[in-house]
């Protein structure tokens, strides 16, 4: 959770800079604002930024790297910075917000 508010904080800021979102990870990191992309050997996660065509708006899809991991947490967050999960299966814009 905490790569996913390091990431919203980057793509507020780039957005703020660029009047749009970042498209990949690579534009956060070029701009400063975040380190490195997130790994699934560092975080045990895959992360999968989705900009809109538009680059007005983006997802990320948080998923378990091991993928046999049944009861594993599911992370998804968009350009508002909620976050949300499920347990075992992909989380979406309509799963349960978390803190």
């Amino acid at each position: 959770m905490d790569m996913l508010r390091k990431i919203n904080e980057a793509q507020a800021t780039y957005f703020k800079i660029n009047r749009r979102y970042a498209l990949t990870y690579d534009e956060l990191i070029e701009a400063r604002l975040l380190p490195n992309e997130p790994s699934a050997t560092e975080t045990g996660y895959d992360f999968k930024l989705r900009p809109a065509a538009d680059a007005a708006s983006f997802k990320i899809s948080v998923t378990p790297a091991d993928s046999s991991a049944t009861n594993a947490t599911h992370l998804f967050m968009d350009q508002t910075g909620v976050i949300r999960a499920e347990i075992g299966k992909d989380a979406t814009a309509d799963s349960p917000a978390i803190k």
